[in-house]
């Protein structure tokens, strides 16, 4: 029999969080805040309604932490060098494609 390495918990998780938050950030970049529901995130992302509420029991959760996911991109909407070296978390590589414009926040 061949033995399968199984994925450490704490990646599945940073994984999970980064398609979810990857999936937030779209759905109000298309529709805006109040056309973006939790139940149309989890379906983007590909998870399961219950992992999307493990993660983030509420709208309100998600968005926030998106939008602060957004925010710690670089002032130029690059990815920083480690991110870009594939030595960055999977979370700053999916945000950094959006630029972030604080006097735009379409979120709140």
């Amino acid at each position: 029999t061949t033995t399968v390495a199984r994925v450490p918990q704490e990646e599945r998780t940073r994984v999970m969080r980064a398609r979810l938050l990857e999936a937030t950030v779209d759905c109000l970049v298309e529709r805006g805040f109040a056309g973006t529901s939790t139940t149309l995130v989890s379906e983007r992302a590909g998870v399961s309604r219950g992992a999307q509420l493990h993660h983030f029991p509420t709208k309100n959760d998600l968005v926030v932490a998106a939008v602060r996911e957004v925010g710690k991109t670089p002032p130029d909407g690059q990815a920083d060098e480690g991110a870009e070296n594939g030595e960055g978390g999977c979370e700053d590589q999916v945000i950094s494609r959006h630029r972030w414009d604080p006097c735009s926040c379409w979120c709140l």
